[in-house]
Formats: structure tokens, C-alpha cells, sequence
């Protein structure tokens, strides 16, 4: 009972209040700025127009492929293009991060072995994928986010296991943080689902609002750490208050 009681105390209070009071804050945020912008004075059809027309000038023309001629490039720029392909690139996504997840505290070491030559093996999938992609998109293959995105966990992953597997180097939180990186990956299921990418999108957007939300919730936590260093340093070391858990 006592620790249902202290679920539901963080479900509704830390996270439902808090996502009611950044909800109020952001929205009043949003107001002030349309009105410091003098767009309060438009029309919504004006609004929607002023809005359409950022959009268009910010959009750009969507690269279409010739064929070249070229037996190989025309091949290869097939096999990029196809749904067949994507498909199973998601596929390769969805199981490598299942074997990433079954895992456990002191396995077997032909069990870990041998997830780490699955891991390889999915390692060298992305990286022919990605070096079809460069070799046929060339310099418009890094105008692509995604595209971007994928290179930068392929040398990521190819760093983990090269420090891993050739040098033996374990150098503490900076080899787990290369090796966990790979879990990034799972990100490009958003591209798949409208429904999520819209929500995706909408989350990138409003990153330079949520800034200066947490800006004023950094501000906030950082005086009731100095009102609890300010009130309770000095309290005696006892049962609660000890070496390792005081102010």
C-alpha cells in the first residue's frame, strides 16, 4: 500500500503537474511572442498565408535520379532506392535491437561471444548500406538528416568494436557510451510512421521553447539547493544524516 501510494504520488504530482505547469507556461510564451510580434494584429487567413509562405521558401526541390549508363551506378542506385531494401534495413534494425536487449548480468562467455560476432555481422549490413547510399548520392547524401544520421552510428559502432575486438581497450564510460550509441539507431522507426514523424517533428520545434522552460526550471531547482544547503548544513550526522547523504 505504502508504495502504491508513492507511485501515484510521482505519477500525478512530479509528472502530471509538471507537464500541466510547462504546458500553462509554454502556451503563455507563445502568446507573449505572437503579441511582441504584432501577428495578433493579423487575420487567421494572414496567419495561414504568412505561415504557408515560410514553408514554401524553406522547402527545397526534391533530387530525382537519372540513369547514367553506368551498369554498376544504375545497379546500385536501384538497390538504394528500393522499398525491398528498406524494408529490410528496418527489418535488420528491429532484430538487432532485440539482441541488443537479451542480455544479462554474468552470461555465458560463448553467449556473449557470439552476440558479439551478431552484433558484427549487423555492423557490416549498415555499413554496406551506407557506403551504397554514399557511393550513389554522393554530396546529396549528407543533405539528408537521416543520411547524416546513419553515417555517424556507423563510425560509432566501427570505433566500439575496432576498440573492442582489435586494440582490447576498455577505457570505462567512454567504450559503453560508444556501444550503447548503437541503440540510436532504433530512432529511424520514426521515418516509417507519419503519425510519429509528426510528432517527432513537432518535439524538434519546440526544442528553443522547452530551452527556456528548463532554463527557468534549472533556476528553480538551483535555489531550493542553496535554501537546503542554506537551512540544513549544519545539521548533526545521525541515522538519515550521514557522511554520504547530507547537504
Amino acid at each position: 500500500m505504502h508504495a502504491l501510494f508513492f507511485v501515484f504520488f510521482v505519477l500525478i504530482m512530479a509528472l502530471f503537474i509538471l507537464n500541466l505547469f510547462v504546458g500553462v507556461v509554454i502556451n503563455k510564451f507563445n502568446e507573449e511572442k505572437e503579441r511582441l510580434a504584432h501577428n495578433t494584429q493579423l487575420t487567421h487567413i494572414q496567419v495561414e498565408y504568412c505561415d504557408t509562405m515560410v514553408k514554401v521558401y524553406s522547402a527545397e526541390p526534391k533530387v530525382v535520379y537519372e540513369k547514367t549508363g553506368n551498369y554498376a551506378m544504375d545497379f546500385l542506385q536501384t538497390i538504394a532506392s528500393s522499398k525491398f531494401f528498406d524494408n529490410f534495413i528496418f527489418g535488420c534494425i528491429v532484430v538487432n535491437t532485440i539482441t541488443m536487449a537479451v542480455t544479462w548480468f554474468d552470461e555465458p562467455i560463448g553467449y556473449t561471444n557470439f552476440m558479439k560476432k551478431v552484433n558484427l555481422t549487423f555492423a557490416i549490413i549498415y555499413t554496406i548500406e551506407c557506403s551504397i547510399k554514399l557511393y550513389v548520392f554522393r554530396r546529396e547524401y549528407f543533405r539528408d538528416g537521416w543520411n547524416l544520421f546513419d553515417f555517424v552510428i556507423v563510425i560509432a559502432a566501427w570505433l566500439g568494436l575496432f576498440a573492442d575486438l582489435v586494440l582490447k581497450l576498455n577505457i570505462g564510460a567512454v567504450t559503453t557510451i560508444i556501444r550503447s550509441f548503437r541503440i540510436a539507431r532504433i530512432f529511424k522507426m520514426i521515418k516509417r510512421f507519419k503519425q510519429l514523424n509528426k510528432i517527432f517533428n513537432t518535439f524538434i520545434s519546440a526544442l528553443p521553447q522547452l530551452g527556456n522552460i528548463g532554463t527557468l526550471l534549472f533556476i528553480m531547482l538551483l535555489l531550493y539547493a542553496v535554501a537546503g544547503v542554506f537551512f540544513f548544513s549544519h545539521v548533526r550526522f545521525g541515522d538519515a544524516i550521514t557522511v554520504h547523504t547530507n547537504f
